[in-house]
């Protein structure tokens, strides 16, 4: 099998409760499942691929995705955002602006919102 050209990490963190809030209740697993049916339904499901990942160091103002290697952090979108994020960004190449999420130059880590 080859390595696919793109690969969207989405956080499913579950914290315990009394915990700080994270991406998992936010329907971030739905978006997930979500995402895999959009690119199966488009046949890129090799060359994409959408992998579900522990925490990804910034609870705040999820769920967060990001897709590699373009480096593109998304967060806040709903279930209704994974099929404008698979056409626009997955398949034809353009980040989804509205949901897209750009580092601070000058915050350690450069999560920090």
């Amino acid at each position: 099998m080859s390595h696919p050209e793109k690969t969207m990490f989405v956080c499913t963190n579950q914290r315990p409760p009394g915990a700080k809030e994270s991406c998992g209740p936010r329907e971030s697993d739905e978006f997930l499942q979500r995402v895999r049916e959009c690119l199966r339904q488009k046949m890129l499901w090799g060359q994409m691929r959408a992998i579900a990942s522990g925490c990804l160091g910034a609870c705040e103002n999820g769920p967060w995705a990001v897709v590699y290697p373009d480096d593109i952090w998304y967060r806040g979108f709903t279930v209704d955002d994974a099929e404008e994020i698979v056409t626009e960004h997955l398949q034809n190449g353009r980040p989804v602006e509205r949901l897209r999420f750009t580092p601070k130059p000058d915050s350690p880590g450069g999560l920090e919102v």
